[in-house]
This record gives structure tokens, sequence and C-alpha cells, in this order.
């Protein structure tokens, strides 16, 4: 049973006939018909009289009809108390994203019913690298951020909640490759190959991470750190060497370059320290996580 099939079953009853409600709704009758069907299948009894002209509420679908019309009018004073609630939001959140991050859809669209949800408040988006995004969140200059959460995981006062999974690749070019065996390619044929990654050299977290990720795996690679991106994939691209990056990072997809799924996969979360105290990440964080 939901709002809907109750809402076709009062309009049904109002205009004491299917096809006037059909029209009325901009829904066919078939439609309308299958939603009520279901719907006595679920309460099972009959809720009209089909027999008669104008079709007429059975006993039964009497008694529905009130508990239903009493529903709905509480249901309705109770959604414009919250939207009244809601609205009295106001404020601004300022929320980090990764540089280089294509965002899924279904992020996109909880920060577009966010801001419907509650239309006084702001959402100031700031791209950053790793190492500014983790600075600014704990010196409080974001209140919130998008991120890996291998980023934040152990970082004194700040919180997470992880969103969705995100493949990690090892990505490379097909010039760098010189197999000789027709057995699958696998990370263990880059064992000899510089790993680049993206930051400072040795102080950026980056780093560190790419050595667990190939740790994961036995390898023991020379990594070396390369500033932006677009040097990184440059240097992929002329088979320098290889990067690992994940699902979310846009980079030069180039005919040559290839990637090669590897475990275990990332997780992107959403993060905050917890001395913050905006009301607006808990709403935020509330919007994300919900069912």
């Amino acid at each position: 049973m939901n709002t809907l099939q109750i809402h076709y079953f009062l309009s049904i009853a109002e205009h004491q006939s299917f096809s006037k409600a059909s029209a009325v709704n901009y829904v066919s009758q078939p439609t309308l018909s299958k939603h009520i069907k279901n719907l006595e299948n679920e309460l099972q009894i009959k809720l009209f009289d089909r027999t008669k002209n104008p079709i007429e509420l059975t006993p039964m679908g009497m008694v529905y009809h009130k508990l239903f019309t009493d529903f709905m009018a509480d249901l309705s004073r109770i959604k414009n108390s919250i939207k009244k609630q809601n609205e009295a939001y106001e404020g601004t959140l300022k929320v980090g994203i990764l540089t280089g991050f294509n965002l899924p859809d279904f992020i996109m669209e909880k920060f577009t019913a966010f801001q419907e949800t509650f239309p006084k408040t702001e959402l100031a988006f700031e791209n950053h690298n790793v190492k500014d995004m983790v600075t600014k969140l704990k010196n409080g200059n974001l209140d919130t951020c998008l991120i890996l959460a291998d980023f934040v995981s152990q970082q004194n006062n700040v919180k997470y909640e992880v969103l969705s999974e995100i493949p990690k690749y090892l990505v490379y070019s097909e010039k760098i490759l010189k197999k000789t065996d027709p057995s699958p390619i696998c990370v263990s044929d880059f064992r000899n190959e510089i790993f680049f990654c993206l930051g400072e050299e040795h102080s950026d977290p980056t780093r560190r991470l790419i050595l667990e990720y190939c740790k994961y795996y036995d390898l023991y690679p020379t990594i070396k750190s390369i500033p932006n991106m677009e040097s990184v994939m440059s240097n992929v691209s002329f088979g320098k060497g290889v990067t690992i990056l994940d699902g979310l990072t846009q980079f030069n997809e180039a005919p040559h370059i290839r990637k090669l799924e590897i475990q275990p996969c990332h997780k992107l979360c959403l993060a905050w320290l917890s001395e913050n105290g905006n009301p607006l990440i808990e709403l935020l964080k509330d919007q994300f996580i919900e069912a």
C-alpha cells in the first residue's frame, strides 16, 4: 500500500468513475484499475461496487474512505509542518570536492534534493587536492567534503560516512607491456615499473597509499611524486610508468591508455570534523544516508 494508491482510491470515490478519475490524474484507466486491484488484494476486500452506475463504495469501502481521508489530511498537515521547519534553516555549508572528481549522478541528486528541502541554505563548493582538502577540513575552512575514506580514516577528530564503493584502477599505457605469453594481464606484470602518484615528494598522503595498494599484491615499487594530474598522465601516456586512480577521477582516456581494476575497491565518503558545530552538516548527512 502506498499514498499513490490511496490518492487514486479517493479520486475514484469523489468522481464515482474510473474514467473521470483517470482523466483528472493524467493516468490511463488500465493503470488506475491495476492500482486499485492491488490495493483491494492487499486489504482483501472490494472497495467499489462496480455493478452500479455510477459506481459506489462498498460498506467496507466507506470505512476505508473515512480512514484514508483522515490519513491524507494528517499527512498533509505533517508535511506542511516539516516544510515550514525546513524553511527556517538558514546558513552556508562549505563543501569540498576532490579536484578532478566526476561525481556520480546519485551524489548530484542528493545535493539537489538538499537544496530543495532547505531552500534558505546555501551550498558553497570548493575543489582541492587531497592534502589541502584535509587541511581545510581540520582548520574549519571546509564544513564537509566528498573524499575517499583512505584519506581520512586515520585522521584524528574526522568522522565520515561511506556513501558508495568506487572502483580502483591501475592505469598504464600499452606501450610498456611486452608480454609474450597469452595469460591475462595482472598486477605483477608491472612489478618493475615506476608508480607515479599525485602530490609532493615524501609529504603527500597519496604516496603512502600507493605503497599500501601495491603491498596488497606483494609489490614494492619505486614511487615518484608528480605535482599535478596532467603531468602524471603525460608520464603514463609516454610509457614512463603507471599510476593508480579511483573510478571518479577524470583523466585522458586515449586509445593506448588501459585500466586494470584492482582490489580492494575505494570507498567514497562524506567527511566532517567532529568539532564543527554547523547544524547543516547533520542535515546533509541525513540526506545522503537516508534509505
